[in-house]
């Protein structure tokens, strides 16, 4: 008797975590459906060699790149704003700064917004995320992987990674799918005319970001009906590789 009451709660007992877990699972029925799904051309495959050679080609040293300012209000505003007093007291300030409670186990010095193309761009607009061996860092017209320990494993620009020379390319982000164990990164370009601004994505064909890439374009006019600048896109990732 004693030892079918243990079979018993060990089953009800089993029985309950797995509803828990069944109350865990994503609900297909609150899943936000894609507004649209984008037709993309077929990739273009992108390797090393070939960006290390548009890039010795193409470079442009020694001039500055200032991305335009495009607020919400005047640049003359936005610069009274800035350097006006703080009419009040933040919360916080002055506080003693919180504590990630971690250890850091490397520190190094990542390339600046004067390598890649040569330009030095301002703001640089830094991105950067990490996989099992590598750190892939992206910033204004920079593209650069790093090991983990902090040694620079390859630099190009983003014209010279995408294989994009008709207009300079900004705004990058980049993301390591855990999933598929490949490198994500966008970049989006400026306008070369009223019906061109693209928006590059690349997907690694390895979990390696020093390896060959798959090149796709979006020509951003194709949805941007108000013909308006294509500006600070971001990327996300969901387990279906959307």
């Amino acid at each position: 008797m004693k030892s079918r009451f243990v079979v018993v709660t060990a089953l009800v007992i089993c029985a309950v975590a797995i509803s828990s877990f069944a109350a865990d699972a994503p609900d297909a029925n609150r899943k936000v459906p894609a507004s649209f799904k984008l037709q993309l051309a077929p990739a273009v495959e992108r390797t090393p060699q070939q960006m290390d050679a548009a890039d010795a080609v193409n470079a442009l040293n020694g001039a500055v790149r200032e991305v335009p300012f495009r607020p919400t209000m005047s640049a003359a505003q936005y610069a009274a704003i800035k350097s006006a007093p703080a009419a009040a007291t933040r919360p916080g300030i002055g506080s003693a700064l919180p504590t990630a409670g971690g250890t850091i186990l490397a520190k190094f010095v990542g390339v600046s917004q004067c390598q890649g193309d040569g330009l030095c761009w301002y703001p640089p607009d830094v991105a950067g995320s990490i996989g099992k061996t590598q750190f892939v860092s992206v910033s204004n017209n920079v593209f650069s992987v790093f090991s983990r320990s902090g040694l620079l494993l390859k630099t190009n620009s983003l014209n010279g990674f995408f294989g994009y020379f008709t207009t300079s390319m900004f705004d990058p982000r980049v993301q390591y799918d855990e999933e598929y164990q490949r490198w994500v990164i966008t970049a989006d370009s400026f306008q070369d005319s009223s019906n061109n601004q693209f928006l590059g994505i690349a997907v690694s064909q390895t979990s390696s970001a020093t390896g060959k890439w798959w090149i796709y374009f979006v020509n951003t006019k194709n949805f941007d009906a108000s013909g308006g600048f294509y500006d600070y896109p971001m990327l996300g990732l969901t387990q279906d590789a959307a």
